[in-house]
């Protein structure tokens, strides 16, 4: 079938505007990727910022689905860099890794967390969708912006290099290295650019952060001596809640191939729930020793001095970072600015190795 793509600036690093053949999730995957920052769901069906469950769940699990190819694949292959990897999914000169079964199976999953999201104002499956979708575009701009920078595109006639310029217009927050030379040498604090595990993890976080949140604040949970505040000891209550219920269900005999096939070890399995635990209680902004631990690492990553270091930034750096960070632009998919807040902290803590 042929794919049809929004204009972005981006889009040369991931795919040909050509006809293409390539898996179902991959079909859609790249055109929800590839929207530009501030057009999101602006566009006609099917990467529109849908409300029905069944289309929620389609646009969900091809993004996932695809970044479990990307996994798969660097498995396979730890040289080859994630945007490669999309790329030769996309003309079909790579094959999918992602059995149907197993598809089907991370289909099945995303509708069954979904459906487990309570009818309630704010914590609700249009929220998770909105994080989800917004965490994937960020992955992909840390992924290009990191490319350019390994691939040294540093002239202007450079096609790498126009790509880069672009990814400092949609948020890609780069700075400038006083350590070398070369007036248009750029570094890029994006730690997860070369995990395909982390990256999924990231995708999978967002999916199931707020999973049955029935709509209470957890200081009100404890007030109350809710039930699950008396089950996790009054830490951190929801988030907990919906870690162990994302889990439960995924441990599911339904799930076999998925799980066996994103966790074969024991190793990968500890890595992907360390990362998910991190993430989803990174959310609990009303934890006061969270977010001291959370500031500690701002600090780290955007106060300390830069000296060549992949985890500092320079002042300079910092004052062209910022501002970016604190717009509070509402995505053209109309979130609420809450779901700003937890696209912030789900997406700067694993991209900017926070």
């Amino acid at each position: 079938p042929r794919v049809s793509l929004p204009k972005d600036r981006t889009q040369k690093l991931y795919v040909n505007m050509t006809a293409i053949t390539t898996p179902t999730h991959i079909n859609l995957a790249i055109p929800l990727s590839s929207q530009r920052w501030d057009e999101i769901g602006e566009h006609p069906p099917p990467i529109d910022a849908a409300s029905d469950h069944l289309e929620i769940t389609k646009q969900l699990a091809s993004i996932l689905a695809l970044r479990l190819d990307v996994l798969l694949h660097s498995r396979n292959d730890k040289d080859q860099f994630p945007s490669d990897i999309i790329l030769k999914l996309s003309s079909g000169s790579l094959p999918s890794l992602v059995t149907p079964t197993v598809y089907e199976e991370l289909t099945e999953y995303v509708s069954d967390i979904l459906s487990r999201y309570r009818n309630v104002p704010y914590h609700n499956k249009e929220h998770a969708a909105h994080v989800t979708i917004s965490i994937n575009k960020l992955i992909y701009l840390a992924i290009a912006a990191d490319e350019c920078l390994s691939r040294k595109c540093t002239t202007e006639n450079n096609a790498h290099y126009q790509v880069r310029k672009s990814m400092r217009r949609q948020s890609s927050y780069p700075v400038r290295n006083e350590s070398q030379p070369n007036d248009n040498a750029f570094t890029y604090n994006t730690g997860i650019t070369n995990n395909a595990l982390y990256q999924f993890a990231l995708l999978f976080a967002t999916l199931v952060h707020d999973v049955d949140h029935t709509g209470v604040p957890n200081r009100q949970l404890v007030k109350e001596a809710d039930e699950l505040a008396l089950i996790y000891n009054d830490r951190s209550v929801a988030e907990q809640h919906s870690l162990t219920l994302a889990f439960t269900v995924l441990k599911g005999e339904k799930f076999s191939n998925f799980q066996n096939t994103l966790m074969p070890t024991q190793s990968e399995r500890r890595k992907f729930r360390v990362a998910v635990i991190d993430l989803v209680l990174t959310t609990d902004i009303a934890n006061p020793e969270r977010m001291q631990i959370n500031m500690s690492k701002w600090k780290e990553a955007f106060e300390a001095p830069f000296r060549g270091s992949r985890r500092t930034l320079d002042s300079q750096g910092e004052s062209e970072m910022t501002p970016k960070m604190n717009q509070g632009r509402r995505h053209s998919i109309q979130a609420p600015p809450k779901d700003l807040m937890h696209t912030y902290r789900l997406g700067i803590k694993r991209v900017m190795l926070l």
